[in-house]
């Protein structure tokens, strides 16, 4: 009970948001994570490319206190990383190429997959093909990582403008631009891929993404923001802010890792980022009457929308769908203070008497 009053009393001094919590996995490691641009899992183990030594490390999450270990050495700025198997590929910018090692060797060495590009940034994996963000050329390359000799060939030549993370979904490969600040997607199956815009508007400098869900989530700059990729114009929302220099994401179940300088933290995605009644009262949407003991009511719906009650620890309660002004039962809800989160993102506060 007591922390329910506590979360009321911060309602009740205007607070606008409840804002989204990272715990730190490992800090005090300086700049040596500074411009890692990739981070990939495997198991418990998270592996970090470290562009400026030129090297990969990784840390146990699962230890009390996780220590960088260093893996291998001697590459030429590695960037984003992808695990395919028992490989783990690295980017190489100015190496110009994609290695390869076998981590389950323990000291693995270096194997070049494949050369030539230009300023390689992101990589994807769909089957058998490897998709390469050339971001100075602007062009997407295609790698067949089964042949005998695999080698880079234009796949997508056109509409693109620093072309950096990519990830597949279904047929679609996403790709985050970084000079344009948008994401654009390509229909791996069209016979002749070209990119859509998904968003172009709401982003900063966008680099990495991974999906949790349908939520697309970007790396930026300084920020993390998030956007619902079944929408048909999707408008991009802010999960944190004021960040040190992002430089990496990775997604392992719940728990989103992200890399600034001097440290990994993450965010359990879980958790929903809960706005307060007062910011929907000024979109027209409460919830009445308040308090209640038997049913709510959400008035100021333009549509049916499906909906989630969240108690204050974060932890979902009950779902539906409901109209404008439509009963909720909350009969069997303990005495208190919830939310419900609309699908489009809302989220009104309600008590229960």
């Amino acid at each position: 009970m007591k922390q329910i009053y506590f979360i009321a009393s911060l309602l009740l001094l205007g607070c606008n948001q409840l804002p989204a919590q990272t715990t730190d996995v490992i800090t005090g490691i300086g700049t040596e994570l500074d411009a890692s641009f990739g981070m990939a899992f495997n198991g418990d183990d998270l592996y970090i490319s470290q562009r400026d030594e030129n090297k990969i490390s990784k840390i146990d999450i699962t230890a009390v206190t996780p220590t960088l270990t260093e893996v291998v050495t001697g590459l030429s700025s590695p960037a984003d990383l992808l695990l395919n198997g028992d490989q783990l590929y690295s980017v190489e910018v100015l190496g110009r190429k994609i290695s390869t090692i076998d981590i389950t060797i323990a000291m693995p060495s270096l194997s070049n997959l494949v050369t030539g590009l230009d300023f390689p940034l992101g990589m994807a994996l769909a089957g058998n093909n490897l998709y390469v963000s050339n971001a100075n050329a602007n062009i997407i390359s295609k790698v067949d990582i089964t042949a005998v000799t695999p080698s880079p060939s234009n796949f997508v030549t056109s509409n693109l403008n620093g072309p950096a993370g990519m990830l597949v979904y279904g047929n679609d490969l996403y790709i985050a631009n970084l000079n344009d600040n948008k994401i654009s997607k390509i229909d791996l199956t069209a016979p002749i891929p070209t990119p859509v815009d998904v968003i172009t508007t709401g982003l900063d400098f966008p680099f990495n993404m991974v999906l949790h869900g349908d939520d697309l989530y970007i790396a930026q700059k300084s920020k993390i923001s998030k956007i619902d990729i079944t929408q048909v114009s999707p408008t991009a929302s802010d999960v944190l802010n004021g960040l040190n220099e992002v430089s990496a994401i990775a997604l392992k179940g719940h728990d989103l890792y992200i890399a600034e300088k001097g440290k990994i933290s993450k965010l359990d995605l879980s958790q929903p980022t809960l706005n307060t009644n007062e910011e929907l009262v000024k979109r027209s949407i409460r919830s009445y009457p308040m308090p209640s003991s038997d049913y709510i009511q959400i008035s100021g719906l333009l549509q049916s929308e499906n909906y989630i009650i969240y108690n204050t620890k974060g932890s979902p309660i009950s779902k539906g769908d409901l109209s404008n002004n439509e009963n909720i039962d909350i009969r069997s809800l303990a005495h208190g203070m919830y939310f419900l989160k609309l699908e489009t993102g809302r989220t009104i506060k309600f008590i229960k008497e």
